[in-house]
């Protein structure tokens, strides 16, 4: 499986707190946000964020092209998160074997 790519994040982290904390619904923070919460290591936080994105695009509609790539990026790293938290479950079964 091919890592997607995460962006850098155009605003800080606490940038995108205060433009979610003001719009809840602000594509480019939730995209900023899951990227930096992804970049840390919190994964299950960041396919949350990712999460978001997708639903508003689903209910709401693309508000432009470069926001319907977003999206399908955030699917992409929802789908590498899925990855990341099954490879966990079978890297720490120590032996038992849950998926069989």
């Amino acid at each position: 499986m091919t890592d997607p790519t995460v962006q850098t994040p155009g605003i800080s982290e606490q940038d995108a707190d205060t433009r979610l904390a003001e719009n809840h619904f602000d594509i480019e923070a939730l995209l900023a946000k899951a990227d930096h919460r992804f970049e840390a290591g919190d994964h299950k936080a960041s396919n949350s964020f990712y999460g978001a994105v997708l639903k508003y695009v689903q209910v709401n509609g693309s508000p432009s092209p470069a926001y319907a790539q977003e999206a399908e990026r955030a699917l992409a790293m929802i789908d590498h998160c899925r990855q990341l938290f099954h490879d966990h479950l079978q890297n720490h079964s120590y032996g038992q074997d849950f998926y069989h």
